[in-house]
């Protein structure tokens, strides 16, 4: 755990996707083809705990039978101002 924030190795991913894919941001299923996180939901609460801003967008999607679903997406908007003590 050696980063800025004092992340997990699995939060840092994160963080980091959303930081470098500010305007993109990440939804699960994205977060499972990109880096096999299937819990994107509990990096995103760890982060936010760690006082990170992150927002959630629902967004339509159609599903295999054709049915409207919603998903979230993920965006980071501001990072914490102090470093985080552990």
């Amino acid at each position: 755990m050696k980063n800025k924030y004092n992340l997990s190795n699995r939060d840092n991913r994160t963080y980091s996707y959303l930081k470098r894919h500010k305007r993109q941001g990440l939804t699960s299923n994205e977060a499972i083809k990109l880096f096999g996180d299937t819990r994107i939901a509990d990096s995103i609460c760890n982060l936010r705990k760690k006082g990170f801003q992150i927002i959630t967008k629902r967004e339509l999607v159609f599903n295999r039978y054709n049915e409207p679903r919603y998903i979230g997406r993920y965006f980071l908007i501001l990072e914490p101002k102090e470093r985080v003590k552990q």
